[in-house]
């Protein structure tokens, strides 16, 4: 029995030796772990031993073994289960291999940002806007932006300026362009633009005369109504609501295009910003008249939430809007 017991006690105390090894202190590993040693764990995981990853990481393999004891005393548990053939990761190592791999590709990816931003600005930029502003020079100053700064994702949607500021707020977007009044309270901005409403009608028209019409007098026309949740189609629905007038709304159409053809084909009236017709040249067999209403002269601002205005491409697109209209 003395004999067996002889034999068995090495390997008992083998096993229990690195039982023995104390916990970092918290915070420990946060301040001491090495990057190199993490580069280490992940060759020898990825040849199978120690010379082979040795000669990945450009050392010896005594300095690697070295490496992942001062390692192991860090951690204070067994990483790594050695034999003259192979090397077999612990579930303590395995645990620290998957991070390792995690913390390794991390660090190569803020790398390459960097390389990126020393060579021009990269990020991404959510702008959100009306429809019909998408018809003007919007466009084009995207068009530059993006030509100028290759590294910045413009994710462009459409929306109306109430949800435009609503989703400044609660920061679904970064820079809108919206209509107001005035710039709402903890929104950094500047005037965009301005622009005047517009009645478009057929130029066999009764009205198609007038220097001016008012919104009592279209409301008992039939209307071709901008596309649903656009800034004009809200701004008409309002007011017709507070003045008591039922406008005669014959179809809501999707786009631009199709409301000037069902203009064309004499189907009704419709209403849109006169940059717009400006921008896109006089339509055939049409005329536009401005509307005669104190809200038709409509004030677009450009704006960002103030507390994220740090942000490098939300602030450079910011400028850039900022500039005014770009040449046609």
């Amino acid at each position: 029995m003395m004999a067996d017991a002889a034999l068995i006690a090495p390997v008992f105390i083998t096993h229990l030796k690195p039982l023995s090894m104390a916990s970092p202190p918290p915070g420990t590993l946060s301040r001491q772990l090495p990057l190199p040693s993490l580069r280490i764990l992940v060759a020898i995981a990825e040849h199978g031993n120690f010379t082979r990853a040795a000669t990945e990481v450009h050392l010896v393999p005594s300095a690697v073994s070295r490496r992942i004891q001062d390692l192991e005393a860090m951690v204070g548990l067994p990483l790594l289960h050695r034999t003259p053939h192979a090397v077999r990761f612990t579930e303590a190592g395995q645990l620290l291999l998957a991070r390792a791999r995690r913390i390794l590709r991390e660090i190569e990816g803020i790398e390459d940002d960097l390389a990126s931003l020393s060579q021009g600005l990269r990020g991404r930029v959510r702008l959100a806007t009306s429809l019909l502003t998408l018809f003007e020079t919007l466009p084009i100053t995207l068009a530059r932006f993006r030509r100028e700064n290759p590294g910045v994702e413009v994710e462009l949607q459409s929306l109306s300026s109430k949800r435009i500021v609503g989703g400044l707020y609660d920061k679904s977007i970064d820079l809108g362009i919206f209509a107001a009044a005035r710039l709402p309270p903890e929104i950094e901005g500047a005037l965009y633009r301005q622009d005047h409403l517009t009645v478009l009608v057929p130029e066999n028209h009764e009205f198609a005369g007038r220097s001016g019409l008012t919104l009592a007098e279209i409301a008992g026309q039939n209307l071709i109504c901008p596309p649903y949740g656009t800034e004009v189609e809200r701004v008409l629905r309002t007011h017709a609501k507070r003045s008591g007038f039922k406008l005669q709304a014959l179809l809501q159409v999707a786009s631009l295009e199709t409301m000037i053809l069902m203009v064309q084909a004499e189907l009704g009236l419709s209403i849109l910003p006169s940059r717009v017709w400006a921008r896109l040249g006089q339509f055939s067999n049409l005329v536009q008249i401005p509307l005669a209403e104190p809200w038709s002269l409509r004030q677009m601002y450009i704006g960002m939430l103030a507390s994220g205005s740090d942000n490098g491409p939300t602030q450079r697109l910011y400028q850039e809007l900022s500039k005014g209209e770009p040449p046609n």
